[in-house]
């Protein structure tokens, strides 16, 4: 790939629209520009390069579905290294970055990874972890690594095929169901949104259909992509005339059982049909 989501980022950064919307597991609400994220990445960044993460070193990133979590992956980019999601690949890691929910996962098995390797925390205080949030709020603000070449037919070439499989634009706000723990989660609910230069929701709460819907209406989600499970569980909520989405004009099914009866039953009850996620591969 010759181009960085990152670079993207930046350059959507002059636009002061927003570009990430993020729901605690309390409910609360954050929105972020587009120049917001990229501020924060950059900080971070700062943050990760002070602690000696260089280009190359292979980096665990194992967090929680949050505006912090896409952050730190951002600020990988700029300092060219490389992120791992999959604890399978985890191995040898230069560095790792936890949040609270999964510390004691880390250090439990703290012998897999580098004998030197750094270890971050967001979000606590934890002996034996630096906080990387904490520092990156007095991060300086400045470049954290030289600016990159682009190559723009790759870049123009990854942006048609997010087109063809989100059918975003600019206007619209997409939100994917799936969290940090889900194949595909990076490259569906962050990657494919902001290359259609539009706006995306994450969240980390837990699934309420009912909560749910009330936020696809009240966010004006108008892209949303879920499991057939989920689709079904809000198909099954009572008094259907509360739950009108004025603006949510595409839904599309991740995995299997996109059946003709889901089909039809959420088109009646909602007039939005469903269709299958074209599938994809891993940014």
């Amino acid at each position: 790939m010759h181009w960085r989501l990152c670079d993207v980022v930046d350059r959507l950064a002059i636009d002061p629209r927003t570009g990430l919307v993020f729901i605690d597991e309390y409910g609360h609400r954050r929105d972020y520009t587009f120049a917001e994220i990229a501020a924060y990445s950059t900080r971070y960044a700062a943050v990760l390069r002070a602690f000696g993460i260089r280009q190359g070193d292979r980096v665990y990133v194992c967090v929680a579905t949050s505006a912090k979590c896409v952050f730190t992956l951002l600020a990988l980019q700029r300092l060219g290294a490389q992120a791992i999601l999959d604890e399978d690949a985890a191995a040898g890691a230069a560095a790792v970055i936890a949040n609270r929910k999964y510390r004691e996962r880390v250090d439990a098995v703290r012998g897999r990874y580098s004998a030197d390797a750094r270890y971050l925390i967001i979000g606590e205080e934890c002996e034996g972890w630096a906080r990387l949030d904490t520092l990156a709020h007095v991060a300086p603000a400045g470049p954290s690594s030289a600016p990159t070449d682009v190559d723009e037919d790759s870049l123009r070439t990854a942006r048609d095929q997010a087109h063809e499989q989100l059918g975003a634009f600019s206007t619209d706000v997409a939100w994917c169901a799936l969290q940090t723990e889900d194949d595909l989660w990076f490259e569906r609910a962050i990657v494919q949104p902001w290359l259609c230069g539009c706006a995306t929701v994450i969240s980390s709460g837990a699934f309420d259909p009912r909560e749910r819907l009330d936020l696809v209406r009240e966010l004006d989600v108008t892209i949303l992509l879920q499991r057939a499970d989920d689709y079904h569980a809000e198909l099954a909520l009572p008094e259907p005339a509360s739950f009108k989405m004025p603006r949510l004009r595409r839904c599309m099914l991740l995995g299997e059982g996109c059946n003709e009866l889901l089909q039809s039953q959420w088109i009646e009850r909602f007039g939005v049909p469903v269709t299958p996620a074209i599938p994809c591969a891993k940014a």
